[in-house]
């Protein structure tokens, strides 16, 4: 994952980069999907969906 520790969107993961209009984008228990944040807070029992593209 990059960044590896610290804050600020999350530019990889799996090997996968951020590319033009395809990037890491996170749901949190049934949000809107938004750019993936390494300090995003979560709490325990949510339900987190992550997907890579536009």
């Amino acid at each position: 994952m990059t960044p590896p520790s610290g804050t600020g969107t999350i530019t990889s993961l799996n090997g996968n980069a951020n590319s033009g209009s395809n990037t890491w984008k996170v749901s949190v228990d049934g949000s809107s999907f938004a750019a993936a944040s390494r300090g995003q807070s979560v709490s325990v029992g949510s339900t987190i969906a992550v997907r890579w593209g536009a």
